[in-house]
């Protein structure tokens, strides 16, 4: 009996692996297809979004109105967060709030599918800022929807991507009511456990 590799094995349990030039599947892994459904069926149905890199910042009042789009990969939308810091704290020190609107589609259109603001946001303020909609929101996987993020004054500032452009395939950043091409947010999506 010939010893082969883990990844030999599976080079050749697989036909259409790339590096399958000569292996033939075997008669012992009839158990395979089994293994490999019982395998996806229990992969949790929870899909979140995290586009998480280091870009610059621009502000949401000067950008107006700004956002980012993105395609649902989860019928629940239960937390929407981006990088956000504080701009102007000594011009604006009574500003301690923004606001995110989720619209169905692309662009600013659309139906509204749920509205959150958060009213506390402290002083120095640079970090991921969490937009909790209680209940979760209810979205069609696979539809686009664009959150808008609202701001009363130049206080705030959210992250775009800079040295890596377009990050996130799936949608895009938008500023002043249009589609920034090759830009998206720092943001993340996440479902309800």
């Amino acid at each position: 009996r010939r010893l082969v590799s883990r990844t030999a094995w599976l080079r050749c349990a697989w036909p259409c692996h790339p590096q399958n030039w000569s292996c033939q599947p075997t008669r012992r892994l009839w158990y395979l297809p089994i293994f490999c459904g019982v395998a996806l069926a229990t992969v949790p149905a929870r899909g979140d979004i995290v586009n998480d890199f280091s870009g610059n910042w621009m502000s949401v009042y000067d950008e107006a109105p700004m956002g980012q789009s993105f395609t649902a990969v989860d019928p629940t939308v239960h937390t929407i967060s981006f990088g956000v810091t504080d701009f102007n704290w000594s011009q604006y020190p009574d500003d301690h709030k923004l606001t995110v609107i989720l619209r169905s589609g692309a662009g600013f259109g659309g139906a509204v599918v749920g509205v959150v603001t958060v009213t506390n946001i402290p002083i120095y303020y640079d970090d991921w800022l969490d937009f909790v909609f209680d209940p979760p929101l209810s979205v069609s996987v696979g539809s686009t929807y664009t959150f808008e993020i609202k701001g009363e004054t130049r206080r705030w500032g959210v992250e775009r991507d800079q040295s890596t452009p377009d990050t996130y395939l799936e949608g895009h950043a938008w500023r002043l009511g249009a589609v920034w091409s090759g830009v998206d947010l720092r943001f993340r999506v996440f479902a309800a456990s």
